[in-house]
Order: structure tokens, then C-alpha cells, then sequence
């Protein structure tokens, strides 16, 4: 099994927790995950990962859309994207796990990439424990 591969599985099974109904979350969007929560998701799975691979760089890409003024959030670590919310987008059934460039630049052309300690700082919310034990499956 390729490296890919496996992140993707274990996306899914992140997927699957975030999606269960959880009244424990107190974090802002994440009831309606995978729906307007991907800068939350984001910035806690980039947590993880880099608290997990130090010897990788883990980047979170802030995209925008000028047209739609919509914003859209996701995590590259190394070459690879990891965005757990793309399944909020019709084209998507499944967290996006692939090699860089993620096929949503095309939608969101406006790219800028941030540290996770950036991000952090940046974000309107607390770093949510419960959150992290969730996306915990990515440690090995």
C-alpha cells in the first residue's frame, strides 16, 4: 500500500468520528462538518501532523475565491495535500488525500500557504483537545 494510500484510510476513519453526531464538540461549525468547518479542521489536523512528522514541513493553505468571495482551507505536509473537508464540495464523496496540487486550486485560485503556528495565531477559535484526540488517528 503507498504512502498515499494509507493517509487516505486513515482520513476516512477521521472522517467517520468527525461525522458522527457529537454533542461533546464545543468548537465552533464542527456540528455541521464537513460544511463550513475546513479552517478548524485544518488547523488541528496540521497540529497533529507536524506534532507527528517534525522532519516534515506541514503548510495550511488559506485559498480564496474572488468571484464567489468564498474560502476554502486544507493541510499539505511534504507533497502531499490532506483535506479533509473536500467532501463538502458536490465533486468529493470522501476527505481528499493526493499528491500536491490540490485539484481545488483550479476552484480556489488564491493561495497562500501558512505555517501551523501562523494559522494558530490566526484562528477565531481555541485548539480543541477533544478535536485532537479525534485526528489523533494520523499518529502512528
Amino acid at each position: 500500500m503507498t504512502y498515499i494510500a494509507s493517509l487516505k484510510e486513515i482520513a476516512i476513519a477521521a472522517d467517520r468520528k468527525l461525522a458522527a453526531p457529537r454533542m461533546d464538540l464545543d468548537s465552533p461549525f464542527a456540528h455541521s462538518y464537513p460544511r463550513g468547518c475546513c479552517e478548524l479542521v485544518a488547523v488541528h489536523l496540521a497540529s497533529v501532523l507536524e506534532n507527528e512528522n517534525p522532519d516534515k514541513e506541514v503548510q495550511i493553505v488559506r485559498a480564496y475565491n474572488r468571484s464567489s468571495d468564498d474560502w476554502h482551507y486544507w493541510v499539505e505536509m511534504g507533497n502531499i495535500v490532506l483535506d479533509l473537508t473536500a467532501h463538502q464540495f458536490e465533486q468529493y464523496q470522501e476527505p481528499l488525500i493526493c499528491a500536491k496540487p490540490s485539484p481545488l486550486e483550479v476552484c480556489f485560485p488564491d493561495i497562500e500557504r501558512i505555517s501551523t503556528s501562523d494559522a494558530v495565531c490566526a484562528a477565531q477559535f481555541e485548539i480543541n483537545p477533544q478535536l485532537e484526540c479525534i485526528l489523533a488517528v494520523f499518529k502512528r
